[in-house]
């Protein structure tokens, strides 16, 4: 009997409990780290695949003329070799909203393709649009056209808007028509005036002139440029005239072009009175005959010298022999410095006017200033051309014929004749006047 014996190897090493569980629990932890990774992996190539997949496509708005107003476009050509008709419109311009509403996308129609077939060349493109989704295309209105196709005006928008869902992967054209409806006038009646009256008449001629007025798709025919001052009308007339009364005048123009469209505008014109001036003729008996009015007082606080006469006619003309004023000379303003006060004044006359003063002459009297007879008015006369605003003094003198006691001889008892040789009298007696050394 023959027996085995094992040979002593030693004691068994044993793994202490807690670091063989701690080992487990990171193997698991690293397991699962590894997980998560390719699943996170997996997801976004799932997600890329997906994307790649979502067909998109280009949308195109062609604008056409619409000249029949039927709302369809068979006023364009799109057929393979046909040329352009003219009727796609240029520079319109589109907007594409999203189903929330949000823009995704804008353009405006131009030649985006001249080699494409007839009008499809002429168009607005929007690229990246996701088929199968809604969208909303709406035009850009412009003044002066009204839309057809659609024909509609979209209450989110305000605007002409197609909502349509596509699910083409490759282009989209879609068509608007809009036809030209008559654009109204502009009316332009000037620039505001201001004028003076320059007569002071009270109004002033002033011309109005419509011609800026334009009408861009018609005419405006010259009977049709119509002027009103309130509700009267004064004028018509592209450029015409009218008298306003002294004052602001607000003065409205209204055109109406060949379809009936009106415009209206409105100019100023303001009339103002003109300076004017009171003259005042002072009359002196010139006791030294020397043609100067030392015989009167003018100074502040002098007395009345006894010597500016009342009782004498002045009558003014104007340049054009008009008469504008007449008057006789009283004490006027007995508070005036010396004679002053003792005057025929006239006022109301205008400044930088011609006015020629010519006294009434009385029997028995003879003028030294001016000393010369109007040959137009026969009367002793001075023609100024007066600038002040206020006041003007001018003085005429004269010196008794006849000895002071027998009075002046009343002109209605002369006669013609006796007027004449009383004349031709007066003459004489200045000449010898003036010819004394």
């Amino acid at each position: 009997m023959t027996w085995n014996v094992a040979r002593d190897s030693g004691p068994v090493r044993r793994e202490p409990r807690t670091r063989r569980s701690e080992r487990l629990q990171s193997d698991a932890s690293r397991r699962a780290r590894w997980a998560q990774s390719v699943a996170v992996v997996l997801l976004l190539f799932g997600a890329s695949v997906a994307l790649a997949q979502v067909p998109t496509y280009e949308l195109r708005m062609i604008k056409y003329n619409d000249l029949d107003q039927n709302g369809t476009n068979n006023e364009i050509n799109t057929g393979a070799g046909e040329p352009q008709s003219g009727n796609a419109l240029t520079g319109w311009e589109f907007v594409v909203y999203d189903s929330n509403g949000n823009e995704i996308g804008r353009n405006t129609t131009s030649v985006e393709n001249a080699g494409a077939n007839g009008d499809l060349g002429v168009r607005a493109s929007i690229p990246g649009l996701i088929s199968g989704e809604e969208i909303t295309i709406c035009e850009t209105q412009q003044a002066g056209w009204v839309n057809t196709e659609p024909g509609t005006i979209d209450p989110t928008y305000g605007e002409p808007c197609e909502t349509a869902t596509l699910t083409s992967s490759t282009t989209v054209t879609r068509y608007f028509g809009n036809y030209l409806d008559n654009l109204p006038p502009t009316a332009d009646a000037g620039p505001d005036q201001t004028v003076t009256d320059a007569d002071n008449s009270g109004s002033e001629l002033v011309t109005l002139d419509g011609s800026g007025s334009f009408d861009t798709d018609g005419t405006i025919a010259n009977a049709d440029y119509v002027w009103t001052l309130g509700p009267t009308q004064i004028a018509t007339g592209e450029i015409t005239s009218f008298s306003f009364a002294v004052g602001t005048n607000d003065v409205t123009l209204t055109v109406t072009d060949d379809n009936g469209a009106t415009d209206t505008d409105t100019v100023q014109i303001i009339v103002e009175a003109p300076d004017t001036f009171e003259l005042r003729m002072i009359k002196y008996n010139d006791l030294d005959e020397d043609g100067t009015n030392n015989e009167i007082n003018t100074g502040a606080g002098e007395p009345q010298s006894g010597n500016a006469l009342t009782g004498w006619e002045f009558v003014v003309y104007d340049d054009n022999g008009n008469e504008v004023g007449r008057n006789t000379t009283s004490v006027e303003n007995a508070g005036a410095n010396g004679d002053l006060g003792i005057r025929a004044g006239i006022p109301g006359l205008i400044s930088g006017q011609d006015y020629t003063i010519c006294e009434t002459q009385q029997a028995g009297w003879i003028n030294s200033q001016p000393g010369t007879i109007d040959l137009t008015y026969g009367e002793p006369c001075e023609t100024v051309t007066l600038t002040s605003s206020t006041t003007v003094t001018r003085y005429f003198g004269n010196y008794q014929l006849v000895p002071p006691g027998l009075g002046p001889i009343p002109v209605s008892t002369l006669g013609p004749w006796g007027l004449v040789l009383l004349s031709m009298l007066m003459v004489i007696v200045a000449g010898l006047r003036y010819a004394r050394p």
